[in-house]
């Protein structure tokens, strides 16, 4: 199965984060965004690829040997952005503020223990986001300028700076669908505890 591990959002989050994609949604986009559907709202810590049923045990085995985190991460909303930027916009998404580096300092354990298991590691720097829509490749210059513009001009739109306590990682289960991407949790790794539920 293709997988990743990410945190998902507690219900006053993935409810804010719907309330400011439909908000963007109704502000009349100036191309057909690809949007990501309300519950699959999630940050990514790390893409994993294709794995087999073996190498799910063996991350779930790995995530229960990390040491506990000497307080518990926070995630915090935090306005609203594009990869690669404004100016060639692929990816719009609302940022996700990491107050106190737990979250980054999360990716570098699960980063050692995924290397020691064989997988490439993404070598960019975390840059913790949730994504809300894709832009479609095959616009030209001109009209992904006007996305971004039109996305600059909503800031005001970007959910509210509400804050959530991370208490576990999640292992998902990734499909491309016609319809979009379907993620599904497979195994839930709480930060700290001495065995994974899956």
């Amino acid at each position: 199965m293709r997988a990743f591990l990410a945190i998902l959002l507690d219900p006053p989050l993935r409810d804010a984060v719907r309330e400011c994609v439909r908000a963007l949604q109704a502000a009349h986009p100036p191309a057909r965004l690809k949007w990501v559907g309300d519950e699959q709202h999630h940050l990514t810590l790390h893409f994993l690829g294709e794995i087999s049923a073996a190498q799910v045990e063996a991350i779930t085995r790995a995530g229960a040997a990390l040491p506990t985190p000497p307080r518990p991460p926070l995630l915090t909303l935090d306005g609203l952005g594009a990869f690669p930027n404004l100016n060639w916009p692929a990816t719009l998404w609302a940022g996700a503020q990491d107050a106190g580096g737990g979250i980054a300092a999360c990716v570098a354990e699960y980063g050692r223990a995924l290397h020691a298991l064989g997988f490439e590691i993404d070598p960019r720097p975390f840059a913790p986001h949730l994504t809300l829509a894709r832009v479609p490749r095959d616009l030209d210059p001109v009209a992904l300028r006007a996305v971004g513009a039109w996305f600059a001009a909503r800031r005001a739109l970007a959910p509210p700076p509400l804050t959530q306590v991370i208490r576990a990682v999640h292992l998902m289960r990734s499909e491309l669908l016609r319809s979009g991407a379907r993620y599904t949790p497979v195994a839930e790794l709480p930060l700290g505890a001495d065995s994974p539920r899956g």
